[in-house]
Parts: structure tokens; C-alpha cells; sequence
């Protein structure tokens, strides 16, 4: 189902909480597609129980991406015959997972560094041996590129978002270390942070 709110006729939160109520089964699938920024609605909406959100004001936005998000989702989304999924399919969530969060604090897209911090989050996460540096260095080689290189792309992308994303929901978002001399959190730090966090959201 496609739903449109236009005209200030209708709340799509309001809509999100009865659907909920409705205790329908089996539960749909509900993606959002909004011009909102991230950091005013995306918690009240998750908490309504949406499944993914994508921000029009993404640069790599499409209806496309839209719908391979769905198709993904139907394939992989528990259901009451359905309660497993494929370590493909758990991959895929957890990227969308990492995504989710990031754009929560406002570390846009189109940045480099947003690519190289969603990898090296999934990484730690799932490799057991992992460690915040070296999974910087595994990137790094991945793409033919130097540890510095990596390394300035993601300080770039943290610093960006934490210059134009409110200070409320910076601090909602993440709230481990800070560089006081930076006034943002280092990539190790960062990156342990949302690997733990992905983590327990997992569990």
C-alpha cells in the first residue's frame, strides 16, 4: 500500500500508532518515504513499528531504491511461517540497521566516510576477532586506497555531521566519548560505540 498525506489532512505518525493498535496479522511491512530530516521523526517512527526510512533529501534517493527495500524486506522479514533468515539476509538487515543510525546523527550519504564507517561497523560487529583499527586498515586495501586516506574521509564525515546536526540529538544518539580538543568522537571510538549498539539491538 502506497499512502499519501497531503494538505495537513493527515498525520502519518497518528496513522503509524493505529495501524499498530489494529494487531493486524500477518504484520505488513511499512517503509516511509519522507522530505522530514532524519533527526525530528525517525525515532517516533521506528517506535511506531516502521521497518525502514527513506529521506527524499538523500542524494542517492529513488523510487527504485525504494522498492528494492521492500522487495528485500518481504524476503526476509519474520513472519508467523517464517522466523529464520539467511546470513545474506541478516547481512543486509544489519546494513540497513547501520544506515538507519547514521542518519539519525546526520552523516550523510554522499560522503565517503559514511561508506567507510557503515563497513568497518558491520565488521566489527561480525568479525570475532575484529578490532576498530584493524578493520580500518581491511577497508583501506579493499579499496586500493592508504589507512589515511580512510582515515580523513570518516574524521571528514564526523565532523560534518556533528557542525549541522542538532546538539539534542547528537547526544540522544551517541553518547560515548568526545575529543575535547575536536568537540566529536574519535573513528575508534565511534565505531565501537554503534557495533555494540547494533549489537544489543540484535539481541
Amino acid at each position: 500500500m502506497d499512502l499519501l498525506l497531503f494538505d495537513g489532512k493527515g498525520s502519518g505518525l497518528q496513522f503509524l500508532t493505529d495501524l499498530t493498535d489494529e494487531y493486524l496479522e500477518p504484520r505488513p511491512i511499512l517503509v516511509v518515504t519522507t522530505h522530514i530530516p532524519p533527526n525530528l521523526v525517525y525515532d517516533q517512527a521506528l517506535n511506531a513499528g516502521v521497518d525502514y526510512i527513506h529521506f527524499k533529501g538523500q542524494s542517492d534517493y529513488s523510487p527504485e531504491m525504494v522498492i528494492n527495500t521492500m522487495l528485500f524486506l518481504r524476503k526476509s522479514k519474520p513472519t508467523m511461517r517464517q522466523s529464520s533468515e539467511t546470513p545474506e539476509e541478516r547481512d543486509n538487515r544489519i546494513f540497513m540497521m547501520i544506515d538507519t543510525e547514521l542518519d539519525l546523527i546526520g552523516i550523510r550519504r554522499r560522503y565517503k566516510g559514511h561508506t567507510y564507517l557503515r563497513d568497518a561497523i558491520f565488521l566489527l560487529l561480525t568479525e570475532r576477532k575484529a578490532s576498530s583499527g584493524a578493520v580500518l586498515v581491511q577497508i583501506a586495501e579493499r579499496n586500493n586506497l592508504n589507512y589515511s586516506s580512510v582515515f580523513r574521509a570518516i574524521e571528514t564525515a564526523l565532523k560534518n555531521a556533528w557542525s549541522t546536526s542538532g546538539i539534542e540529538d547528537l547526544q540522544k544518539h551517541y553518547n560515548a566519548h568526545i575529543v575535547t580538543d575536536t568537540g566529536t568522537p574519535s573513528s575508534m571510538d565511534f565505531i565501537r560505540f554503534y557495533a555494540d549498539k547494533i549489537r544489543r539491538m540484535l539481541q
